[in-house]
This record gives structure tokens, C-alpha cells and sequence, in this order.
């Protein structure tokens, strides 16, 4: 019976996990913000914006990784080599700060737990 390494790989690559966390100054709108693929940090931004068109464009470890954030830290735009990716983050916080938050395409629990501790 013959294996191939394609299963494990497209295992590993339908069962995304994205996990999207940002702070921000209520009176500023400054941002600090991180985005994780599968458990590894792609994508991050620390600063002011958002820039004229009312994006944050964030940096990311390679070129064919991209990430933009709209409605100031609401709406997160990311594509990596696999596919392009869209959705909303939760709004939280307390005080002069907003935390947004999503755990999206299929994170488990497990995953989740792994990030934050």
C-alpha cells in the first residue's frame, strides 16, 4: 500500500485556524494588533492610522502574506499563499481601550488555548 505526503498536507491546510487580537486608544486610534495562522504569528501592527483611506496595513513575515484592517480594527482582510480570507472581529474592552477579537475557519478550542497561555 503506497502513502503519499499530499493527505497530511492538505490536512494541515483546509483546517485553518485564524486568530485576530488588536488593542486600541478610543481617543487616538492607535492599534496594536497580531494575527495568527495555524499557531504562528503572520501578521502584526503597532501604531497610528489609520491612513487616509481608513485602512491599517499591517506587516507581515513574507511578501504573499498581506493583512488590512478596516472600520478601525472591525474588518480584517488577509490572504496568504493559500487563499484570501474576510470576516468581523468582536468588540470588547473596558475604558479608553477597544479589544477586538476573532477566532475564525475552524479554530477549536485547543487552538485558542494555545495562543493565549
Amino acid at each position: 500500500m503506497k502513502f503519499t505526503l499530499i493527505s497530511p498536507l492538505f490536512l494541515s491546510l483546509t483546517q485553518a485556524c485564524l486568530v485576530y487580537q488588536a488593542f486600541q486608544n478610543a481617543g487616538t486610534r492607535d492599534l496594536s494588533a497580531t494575527l495568527v495562522d495555524n499557531g504562528q504569528k503572520v501578521c502584526w501592527f503597532d501604531g497610528s492610522g489609520p491612513d487616509a483611506g481608513g485602512a491599517y496595513r499591517f506587516t507581515c513575515i513574507a511578501a504573499n502574506f498581506a493583512a488590512i484592517v478596516y472600520d478601525n480594527g472591525a474588518r480584517v482582510t488577509y490572504a496568504n499563499p493559500w487563499g484570501n480570507f474576510e470576516f468581523r472581529a468582536s468588540i470588547g474592552g473596558h475604558g479608553g481601550t477597544i479589544e477586538y477579537y476573532a477566532y475564525e475557519y475552524g479554530c477549536t478550542l485547543r487552538q485558542i488555548y494555545l495562543w493565549y497561555n
